[in-house]
């Protein structure tokens, strides 16, 4: 089941050949171009479908989630056994349509809210049959039929791993205890690495740490635990951050003027940023008044198409800056 329009989708209908195969050949001999590895993160949205994609949605339990930020969702019921055995098959014919697609791996979404993360949470799994949250082994019952159901799809070389919240900050929710009971299982089953906090020396599973963190010295430090630092929205805005780091160009992120707080804002500004790099244009820099201000204006703009689009779910690209343009590799920050 799609998160949201625009998102890109891979079913059992899904031929491996075809304008739809081929353009995810495309995504993924672009990524590997110069030496990169390609993992793609795989999700089932469960109650955190739009209502205006869907007016019902599967989930652990029928727990409806709230509207937040101006998003209604779908009304969720609690997955059936042919419910769960379909979708355990979708994870892993996705798996296989990507790795035939030339993908190196998948990373199962577990974290924030989505299907996987119904099932291990308190929250969200009042079941009381052997995939409730009784148990660790319960709890963790419906992603263990997925990594099994999408380890007979994959060759033994294509990366299977796991993103997980290392806590939930809600009452009832997973706690650090329970992150690595789970986590400690999901190595047992042979993932390659899943986000989460250290289990320790004697692990094998690989471990990267994903969110907040802009500047090298503390990056540094968490390697002290971790095996890698994932970087989102600061890449957003300076793809070759990365390389800049490692080559001793740049000591972090630079930083925004969006604030940590203005989460939707700092999410959809890093999607119209991609948007430009697809555009062959260099994305847009939120350090300069200027440009956040001529982004708060294309926005004010890209919520109004959005209101008239209404449930057609045509208007699916993301926000698109209208400032001073620069084609990509030309220079360096755009800005006003």
């Amino acid at each position: 089941m799609v998160n949201g329009p625009g998102d890109m989708i891979i079913t059992p209908d899904c031929l491996f050949e075809g304008e739809r195969f081929e353009k995810f050949t495309e995504l993924a001999t672009a990524a590997k171009a110069d030496g990169s590895l390609i993992v793609a993160q795989i999700t089932h949205p469960g109650r955190q479908v739009r209502e205006s994609v869907s007016p019902t949605s599967v989930s652990a339990s029928a727990v409806q989630l709230e509207p937040k930020d101006g998003m209604t969702f779908g009304k969720p019921h609690a997955a059936t056994r042919a419910e769960m055995k379909k979708i355990v098959d979708e994870f892993a014919y996705a798996a296989e349509y990507l790795e035939k697609a030339g993908f190196d791996g998948i990373e199962l979404h577990g974290a924030h809210g989505y299907l996987i993360a119904q099932f291990l949470s308190r929250t969200t799994n009042k079941r009381t049959d052997e995939y409730g949250v009784q148990t660790t082994e319960n709890r963790m019952r419906f992603l263990s039929d997925i990594v099994r159901g999408v380890k007979a799809r994959v060759s033994p070389k294509f990366i299977v791993s796991a993103k997980l919240n290392s806590v939930e900050f809600q009452e009832g929710g997973v706690t650090p205890d329970e992150a690595r009971e789970v986590c400690e299982t999901l190595e047992k089953l042979g993932l390659d690495f899943a986000i989460s906090q250290a289990l320790g020396p004697d692990r094998k599973m690989k471990l990267y740490l994903s969110g907040g963190m802009r500047s090298v010295g503390p990056m540094v430090s968490a390697l002290d635990s971790v095996d890698g630092i994932g970087l989102g929205r600061p890449a957003a805005g300076e793809p070759r951050l990365a390389s800049d780091i490692v080559e001793g160009r740049a000591g972090g992120a630079l930083k925004p003027l969006t604030a940590g707080e203005e989460f939707p804002l700092s999410l959809m500004a890093a999607g119209a940023q991609i948007w430009q790099i697809a555009r062959g244009k260099e994305p847009f820099q939120l350090w300069d008044e200027k440009v956040l201000a001529q982004l708060e204006q294309d926005l004010g703009t890209w919520f109004g198409k959005k209101a008239e689009d209404g449930d057609k779910l045509e208007h699916t690209k993301p926000v698109e800056y209208t400032g001073p343009q620069n084609a990509y590799g030309s220079s360096a920050a755009v800005i006003a």
